[in-house]
């Protein structure tokens, strides 16, 4: 077991699951950090610097400073870099402060001898809904056929080979935040004669398309090691859930019920996962009504925490 185990997150993150895995964390005996890197470098420190020859690594997550070693541990969840920084900074002197902040936190990170779930670039790199794909047909899993495109002329050739209808997807999965600092998201939408009418919007920033595949239930699975946690959601049975159960994600949190994943299923995720090198993942499946079992997308940094503290209440910070 670690001496110490650091997670990177920030200070808004969910409450109630990080105090979960810090309870686990120390009945084990390691301690326990968050760095909030939107505490980062504000507030929050960490130093690199050649001792006797050999390059050590510190952190202050507000109280004393610690060494991380090759025996510690990492947990890479969230990364809020450089939002505290001072609004009113002079022109361009802010922009050069964040990338100074996002080169020394992320360089950092990425030396670091630790355990880490998961590393920098592996995340970065598994993110990649191109190679996601190619990845996940290369193991035998089940797709929806798909066009990521900036072409106007090849997204109208693509939709128009979906006759039972396609849907609009992001490929960063970004969100957005209010000046009341909620957050928003943008969820998978259908595509409509609106849509087909606005096409030439590709040339300013591209999208992901995917026939429509028809839903019995839906399935997050998620992977952590060796090991999968199979939930299943009936969102045909949730008005507003049909097309992304997100729309309906708070209303949902305690409808989620443990599923047994077919063995061939599993095998294909963990091979795909052992392609990517990656220890965590969220994985969400469509089951659609005859059985098939259709991969939508490995999410790297994926949540959790109602599925343990809601339901069906997998042991995921043990």
């Amino acid at each position: 077991m670690p001496q110490n185990v650091l997670v990177i997150t920030f200070s808004g993150d969910h409450r109630v699951m990080l105090d979960g895995v810090r309870a686990a964390v120390e009945a084990r005996g390691a301690r326990y950090h968050e760095l909030h890197t939107d505490r980062f470098p504000t507030e929050h420190t960490v130093t690199q610097r050649t001792v006797d020859g050999q390059e050590r690594f510190y952190a202050n997550t507000g109280g004393d400073t610690f060494e991380l070693t090759a025996t510690d541990a990492v947990w890479y969840r969230r990364m809020r870099l450089g939002q505290g920084l001072p609004r009113d900074m002079q022109t361009g002197h802010r922009e050069g402060a964040l990338a100074e902040t996002r080169e020394m936190f992320e360089g950092w990170l990425t030396a670091l001898p630790c355990f880490m779930v998961d590393r920098l670039e592996r995340v970065r790199r598994a993110k990649c809904k191109s190679w996601q794909q190619v990845l996940a047909r290369e193991v035998g899993l089940d797709m929806p056929r798909t066009c990521l495109t900036n072409d106007p002329t090849e997204a109208a050739a693509f939709l128009s080979s979906c006759p039972d209808g396609a849907i609009a997807k992001m490929l960063a999965n970004w969100a957005w935040f209010d000046d009341a600092g909620r957050e928003h998201v943008v969820m998978t939408t259908r595509v409509d004669d609106t849509t087909l009418q606005h096409l030439d919007g590709l040339r300013l920033s591209p999208l992901q398309f995917q026939e429509l595949i028809p839903k019995a239930h839906e399935l997050r699975v998620t992977a952590m090691g060796n090991r999968l946690f199979c939930a299943r959601l009936d969102s045909q049975q949730v008005a507003g859930a049909e097309l992304d159960w997100r729309h309906k994600g708070r209303e949902t949190l305690a409808d989620w019920r443990a599923e047994a994943l077919p063995d061939d299923i599993s095998r294909r995720l963990l091979a795909l996962l052992n392609r990517t090198g990656l220890q965590y993942s969220a994985a969400d499946f469509i089951v659609t009504p005859d059985g098939r079992h259709v991969f939508l997308e490995a999410n790297t940094s994926g949540e959790w925490f109602w599925l343990e503290h809601v339901s069906p209440g997998f042991p995921l910070s043990a």
